[in-house]
């Protein structure tokens, strides 16, 4: 595991009132810009050798986190950048966290030149299983990709540095099941996709709400976009979420095929190939998928598990639904 550093937040004797909507002071700019580059440089070179990468504010372009201008926020950018490298000359620094639905804020930031004080460029996607359905992930990859390589930022890698899927509690008492089995296909479909496309990364958030006390008991069955329950037993994206993590591993894209029936997506491993596929639309009975892959495969189910392979001379005989399945093709 590797710690990503954010600077989120203002401490309340060091922020300047912007004015306007009534906002908590945590979120407003500093009100002494040379004062914030130091506690900058300080933090960097205090964690120096512990964290390498950090990220530039929690999404600005919400004033419950940041209630300057976005281009307010291209200054602070510069100055995180500037003063990160001062200390640390190999630290990663990761910019915009934009919302693509806001693509004003993302516009005027970059029209400050903030492409040149980020290592990384990263947005945010909470994702609904409808959402994946009608394309959503790859609409807000590409158009953040687009914003960026349009100020020649091609050469910069996005990162996806938050994001989650809405799957309730087991203990809710009313039950969800469809709701908690669609929430675990959704969120390794994101993760799949995303990745396919060519983020470098993806950061599930978050993993579990620590109990304050008995009287949040309520509310922690209510807080569906956790990985684990109240008590830390893990819910079924847990399982999900941790076998797409681990079978992409260390994997680039390589390719996907979109078909009416199908969706597949490739990744290379040194000399293996990873297959990430699904079947699209509703099913009733499984989906018959014919593939010509001769030698050895490995298959395994959504929650990572070992499936057993059919054969029909070189071709692999698959049933396949709507959750995904992974193959993994030595070389």
């Amino acid at each position: 595991l590797e710690p990503l550093g954010v600077f989120g937040r203002t401490a309340p004797w060091a922020g300047r009132d912007p004015g306007g909507e009534k906002v908590d002071p945590t979120a407003w700019p500093p009100r002494d810009w040379n004062e914030f580059a130091e506690y900058i440089y300080r933090t960097v070179d205090h964690y120096k050798g512990k964290i390498r990468c950090w990220e530039a504010w929690n999404e600005p372009w919400g004033r419950g986190f940041w209630a300057g201008t976005p281009e307010e926020y291209g200054k602070l950018l510069q100055i995180v950048y500037t003063q990160a490298k001062r200390a640390d000359p190999d630290c990663v620094i990761i910019g915009g966290c934009f919302w693509p639905p806001m693509p004003e804020f993302t516009d005027r930031v970059l029209a400050t030149g903030a492409i040149h004080y980020m290592d990384a460029v990263s947005y945010h996607h909470y994702c609904e299983p409808d959402a994946v359905a009608m394309g959503q992930v790859g609409d807000w990859y590409r158009a953040i990709r687009e914003k960026i390589d349009a100020v020649g930022g091609q050469r910069l890698p996005i990162w996806m540095t938050e994001g989650g899927t809405n799957c309730p509690s087991f203990y809710w008492w009313m039950g969800r099941d469809d709701q908690a089995r669609g929430a675990t296909e959704t969120v390794a479909k994101h993760l799949i996709q995303t990745k396919s496309l060519g983020a470098e990364t993806f950061f599930y958030y978050h993993a579990w709400q620590e109990i304050g006390s008995p009287r949040m008991f309520h509310w922690l069955l209510h807080n569906h976009w956790v990985q684990l329950e109240y008590d830390g037993s893990p819910k079924p994206i847990y399982a999900s979420y941790a076998a797409a993590a681990h079978l992409l591993s260390g994997t680039a894209p390589a390719g996907s095929v979109e078909h009416d029936r199908w969706r597949i997506h490739a990744f290379q491993r040194g000399e293996d190939t990873v297959l990430a596929l699904w079947a699209r639309g509703a099913l009733l009975a499984a989906a018959e998928l014919k593939l010509s892959l001769p030698g050895e495969v490995k298959a395994f189910d959504m929650m990572g598990a070992d499936l057993p392979v059919a054969r029909e001379g070189d071709a692999l005989l698959l049933e396949v639904w709507t959750h995904p399945l992974y193959l993994v093709i030595p070389g």
